[in-house]
């Protein structure tokens, strides 16, 4: 079953600072173009900073005409269905658009779909056709995480195993919710869906296993959303997400 993700609703829109440096510069965001062929794509982005920099494609690596990597980023595009997530370097990122801000950090190449105002997309598997190799780290808006909370507590058919308890995470107060998505079949090939204002579509694919901390950040509470495959989920879980999750830091702390 094909899956499909929130992240195919949105488009990268523009770019920033270099992977070393967390400082970020105001954008006002005109267009993107993508183009694909059978073993290429090649997607430009324009802008207007001051710079007159674009976003290139090279080596699977966004640059501008400057030289610097373009960090992620991304505007809500629902006409926008084709996923472009996008490899990044290691480095240290921070958002522009998503309050409140944070800054994450990544020690390899990762892929991500970068940010909006309801989202942070902090891994991604970008070509994934296949339950089995879906893995997801999200950061969600306090307005977002608010309503998923709200859904996953109305029993819903295919939720297995919910578990909620609180915990405390990144040094604040926290609430902890673990479930497991059951048969999506009457969903017609898309994953489980939950309504979300705002958004055209968010759902989680059948057979995976999904945790979703609630932190009680000032300005939030800040959601984290992480996903694998149920076979997966402990390693990925140990392995990328939570080392992830521990670089972030608040710019409002």
């Amino acid at each position: 079953m094909r899956v499909v993700l929130l992240m195919l609703l949105f488009v990268i829109s523009a770019c920033s600072a270099p992977a070393e440096s967390i400082e970020t510069t105001s954008t006002t965001t005109v267009a993107a173009a993508t183009t694909t062929e059978a073993t290429t794509t090649t997607t430009t982005l324009a802008t207007t900073t001051n710079t007159g920099s674009e976003c290139i494609e090279r080596d699977g690596v966004l640059y501008d005409s400057r030289g610097f990597v373009c960090p992620p980023r991304m505007s809500l595009d629902q006409d926008q269905l084709r996923p472009l997530a996008l490899f990044h370097r290691p480095g240290t990122y921070t958002t522009r658009v998503f309050e409140p801000a944070i800054s994450f950090t990544r020690d390899a190449v990762f892929h991500s779909y970068g940010e909006n105002a309801f989202l942070v997309s902090l891994d991604a598997q970008p070509t994934c056709d296949a339950a089995e190799c879906f893995k997801v780290v999200n950061v969600l808006s306090p307005g977002f995480v608010g309503q998923l909370e709200k859904a996953l507590n109305n029993d819903l058919d295919w939720i297995q195993d919910l578990t909620s308890s609180p915990v405390e995470y990144l040094g604040y107060a926290a609430i902890q919710i673990d479930f497991k998505v059951a048969d999506c079949s009457e969903e017609g090939g898309l994953p489980c869906s939950i309504p979300i204002e705002g958004l055209s579509f968010w759902g989680y694919p059948e057979f995976t296993a999904n945790r979703l901390l609630m932190v009680k950040v000032p300005g939030g509470p800040v959601g984290f959303d992480i996903g694998a495959h149920q076979s997966r989920f402990d390693q990925y879980w140990t392995e990328v997400a939570e080392p992830i999750l521990q670089s972030i830091e608040f710019s409002d702390d």
